[in-house]
């Protein structure tokens, strides 16, 4: 199954924008000085975090021939592959809330 050329030019703009985001990131990491506190480590997990999309959606949705009949449903595959940005989202709204409240009080109300 080939990709059409706007489904490919939706992909290539989304990869764009994110890597556009990073460029603005580092840029105003160069003008205003390093990051502290909650901000530093959410920058290489997050990248790490979109890393870890590309290859479990390379793997899980780009390689469906490989899997057994039974399993080559998109809606199952898909769970594995959007798994990573689901953790990431999730990951960095408990940070966020961490922060706000105190990591003792964001731990009780999970």
């Amino acid at each position: 199954m080939l990709l059409s050329v706007h489904v490919i030019a939706g992909l290539v703009a989304i990869v764009v924008g994110y890597v556009a985001l990073l460029v603005i990131g580092d840029l105003r990491v160069v003008v205003h000085g390093p990051l502290q506190g909650q901000q530093r480590p959410a920058r290489p997990l997050s990248r790490m975090y979109f890393a870890m999309f590309i290859a479990t959606g390379s793997f899980f949705l780009g390689q469906m021939k490989v899997f057994p009949e039974p399993l080559r449903h998109f809606p199952l595959l898909a769970i594995p592959a959007f798994l990573p940005l689901v953790l990431m989202v999730d990951w960095l709204r408990f940070r966020e809330r961490s922060h706000r409240v105190g990591p003792l009080a964001a731990a009780r109300s999970v």
